[in-house]
């Protein structure tokens, strides 16, 4: 990614991704139970208040790692 930023709060950590200089695929988790798949398209922006992020190769590996958490396929 071309910037990271992150702001911690008393209640979380906000992560803003911005601009990478080619697609990637996100999944933003709490650890536990919940998470998001987010596709991040060249040149765009990403705001997530997930406390764990992590950038995946390809968007298969990005659903099958984010099913970990409990993430099911939209329909």
């Amino acid at each position: 990614m071309d910037t990271v930023e992150s702001v911690v709060t008393p209640g979380r950590t906000l992560f803003k991704m911005t601009k990478p200089s080619k697609t990637m695929w996100l999944v933003a988790h709490n650890g536990s139970d919940i998470a998001h798949v987010i596709e991040l398209p060249k040149g765009c922006e990403c705001l997530t208040g997930m406390s764990n992020l992590e950038e995946l190769g390809n968007q298969q590996a990005a659903e099958a790692r984010a099913k970990k958490f409990g993430w099911v396929t939209p329909k």
